[in-house]
């Protein structure tokens, strides 16, 4: 059984735990993850791969030696490209997906996808695995709390986190990736991969109402 870990930066992260992680073969971040060691008990210290966007800065060394990336996936638009990575990520595989998963979705699916909708979307479509577990998959409800961790934890970087859409660390407009379309999405593709076990570690509610002998909706 060949397994891996997408995980995103929901609050239903902190539902998570180091050892959930660590029992997939693989572990594939959505940007930027914060590590810092009140977060290790639940994101545990590892990843495989990472899907990036033009936005996302590298990690420090002293992390980025500790995680273990092995390849980086590019998921901005097709006119965007990689920054110029750090002189220790040398080694590192990087790869634009093609076709562009972000054109593909706006034309084919009639939305804005999240990093987190096409790595999932890439690792169920075109990896042989066969189970594929997410964390951290809330889809931006209004109301919620957006991430599991405190913008401010993240640095200078994430800052324009405070401003008006997360304003007192709340989602307050709707998300631009289309919360509907992305949940009807990951449920379809659910269904139409019946030979794929799948993990949720979610607090979308919308997202746990389908059911299926393949969906394992974990609390």
């Amino acid at each position: 059984m060949k397994s891996i870990v997408i995980l995103g930066k929901g609050t239903s992260v902190l539902n998570s735990t180091k050892e959930f992680i660590d029992q997939h073969d693989k572990v594939c971040i959505v940007n930027e993850l914060i590590y810092s060691p009140k977060y290790i008990s639940y994101i545990s210290n590892k990843a495989d791969y990472q899907f990036v966007n033009s936005s996302v800065n590298y990690y420090k060394k002293e992390i980025f030696d500790t995680l273990g990336i092995t390849k980086i996936f590019f998921h901005g638009r097709e006119n965007q490209k990689f920054k110029r990575s750090p002189d220790y990520y040398k080694g590192i595989e990087f790869e634009y997906l093609k076709p562009n998963l972000n054109t593909l979705f706006t034309t084919n699916f009639g939305f804005d996808p999240s990093g987190g909708v096409q790595a999932f979307y890439h690792f169920t479509e075109t990896e042989p695995y066969d189970v594929v577990s997410l964390v951290g998959f809330d889809f931006y409800e209004l109301n919620s709390t957006p991430y599991y961790f405190d913008p401010s934890e993240g640095g200078e970087h994430l800052k324009w986190l405070l401003k008006n859409p997360y304003k007192g660390n709340k989602i307050n407009v709707p998300s631009g990736h289309n919360t509907e379309k992305s949940i009807d999405f990951v449920q379809k593709q659910m269904l139409k991969k019946p030979n794929i076990k799948f993990n949720i570690i979610s607090n979308n509610s919308n997202l746990k109402k389908i059911t299926n002998s393949n969906i394992n909706y974990i609390k």
